[in-house]
């Protein structure tokens, strides 16, 4: 019955227009393919003049959902002189005597989300590895009924590409990554490494870190930090980590890793010629050795054999979960707030072990939510209207009544609109602050965070007269807490005078995407409440 819905919808908008333009923060986003039968590829994008970033494939994108094929997100942005794409460089007077585990870092979740195809990832996460390979071989079907579409939005956690991640001043990346064939492909071709949450990435793996490097050589005094797993999980080992994976297939892609980065990579060995941990090496060091890539592997002794060019996760890494329950906002709010308060403390126990202090305030919403959305999505003989609101009802939001948050981002921006409030708290109380590095959902350009409820998977930025675009500097407000913690033990008279003029631009900075109180309730964001 959705088949024949879709094929209506789809041929009822013949008149579509092959390409549609949106320009936010000086990047222009182009959508390529025409429905009903879209051909977008990504040599769409890499083949303009001048040659243009490829960002993801969609059914949809900018209005019709396409028949067969997909279209492409390309992306075009200047040569970033913004802030942020530079901030450890700006902020080195700061911050450079600092090792990087006493600073806090902005990050993302499921980062290279913002990429998915739509099929499920052979041994994915959360899913017996047979039911993953029936699902990777029954794609065509799963995609014919528009299922896979649906289960990449149960997936996405991110609309910004790796660059435009890396510019907007992300530092810590949230790499997931399985041994897999690829999406149009069976189960039984050659298998090659896939970034994953559920469904697949588009690209290689391979791509994304390719992008990384090419940061790194451009931004010759910025420091990356990558945490590589299959699902977020520091201490699983061998098939628990990457299920149906050799040894011998781990170790040929973390080679492939070493020979792209190359001297970049963090030696961790005290026996090396530099022969200091990292807790011990500043910023500043990092940059003059040009050790600028930080790697934490898990199931480190079989995926990397044991090499000291990165850390083991599952010693030195500390992964606290805080997202809080969605249906449940007045406990994750009182959560966030003693994780901020505890969190100076927290980080000098880290740094005195040197383990990367890390905690998550990404989460699942409620396990109700998944079926109310699908019953939204498909024809399935179920009113929908009652289930729209009894999906509302199971946030447990005051007067949020027949809303449902029908994707994972959709319910990540609801919790980010109020996790800001808890961020803008700690940023101003002297005795609260931020750990080693967090990372998150929803990040959106110039390095904030999506509090609004138009998607970041739809629109990308903010257009001055956009409705529901609302954002909160996320990033600005950790660096204006790593700011204020570096120059507190700064005592010459230029580093004061450096860091008081750091600190008013920050402040200056987070004052052009504050914390926004929206009185909204019908779509859960209320200004008094919890």
């Amino acid at each position: 019955m959705e088949a024949i819905s879709l094929l209506v919808g789809v041929f009822g908008a013949c008149n579509l227009h092959a390409m549609a333009q949106e320009s936010f923060q000086n990047c222009t986003y182009t959508w390529s393919g025409t429905s009903p039968f879209c051909g977008g590829k990504p040599s769409d994008c890499t083949g303009k003049t001048p040659p243009q970033e490829f960002v993801r494939y969609d059914k949809s994108g900018d209005g019709h959902t396409c028949l067969t094929g997909q279209k492409v997100l390309c992306e075009e942005c200047p040569p970033s002189h913004e802030f942020l794409a530079t901030w450890m460089q700006n902020l080195m007077p700061a911050i450079g005597h600092q090792s990087i585990l006493n600073l806090s870092l902005p990050g993302t979740h499921d980062s290279m989300t913002y990429d998915l195809s739509d099929t499920v990832s052979d041994n994915a996460n959360d899913l017996p590895s047979t039911v993953s390979w029936i699902l990777h071989e029954l794609e065509p079907i799963v995609g014919a009924v528009g299922a896979g579409d649906f289960i990449r939005e149960q997936a996405q956690t991110q609309g910004l590409s790796m660059k435009a991640q890396l510019e907007a001043g992300i530092r810590f990346v949230d790499f997931r990554i399985i041994q897999t064939a690829a999406p149009d492909a069976p189960s039984t071709a050659t298998k090659d490494w896939y970034c994953l949450h559920l469904v697949e990435s588009n690209r290689k793996s391979m791509v994304y870190l390719q992008q990384a490097k090419d940061f790194l050589d451009s931004h010759p005094e910025e420091v990356l930090v990558f945490w590589l797993s299959r699902h977020g999980s520091e201490c699983s080992k061998g098939n628990d980590q990457y299920p149906n994976v050799s040894i011998a297939d781990k170790q040929a892609f973390w080679t492939e890793i070493k020979s792209l980065f190359g001297g970049l990579l963090f030696n961790t060995s005290t026996a090396s010629p530099d022969k200091k941990p990292l807790n011990e090496t500043s910023i500043s060091e990092l940059v003059s050795r040009g050790q600028r890539m930080i790697v934490y592997a898990a199931d480190h002794a079989e995926f990397t054999g044991g090499d000291s060019l990165a850390f083991d996760a599952c010693e030195s890494l500390g992964n606290d979960l805080h997202g809080g329950d969605l249906d449940d906002l007045p406990s994750a709010v009182t959560s966030w707030d003693d994780v901020f308060k505890a969190a100076p403390a927290a980080q000098i126990d880290s740094l005195s072990k040197n383990r990367l202090n890390l905690v998550s305030f990404a989460g699942s919403p409620p396990s109700k939510q998944l079926e109310d959305a699908a019953i939204i999505k498909y024809d399935l003989g179920i009113d929908r209207e009652a289930t729209k609101k009894d999906c509302a009802s199971i946030f447990n939001i005051p007067n949020m009544t027949d809303w449902c948050p029908t994707s994972l981002l959709d319910c990540e921006q609801l919790r980010s609109y109020y996790l800001q409030f808890a961020m803008d708290k700690a940023v101003n109380d002297d005795q609260a602050g931020f750990p080693g590095a967090i990372y998150l959902d929803a990040v959106d350009l110039q390095g904030t965070i999506r509090t609004g409820t138009t998607l970041l998977s739809q629109q990308v930025g903010q257009s001055p007269d956009a409705d529901n675009t609302q954002r909160f500097g996320y990033v600005d407000s950790l660096l204006l807490y790593n700011v204020r913690k570096s120059c507190s033990s700064l005592t010459q008279a230029q580093q004061q005078a450096d860091c008081a003029a750091f600190e008013k631009m920050l402040v200056s900075r987070r004052n052009q995407n504050p914390a926004q109180k929206l009185n909204n309730p019908s779509q859960g964001r209320h200004s008094a409440w919890p």
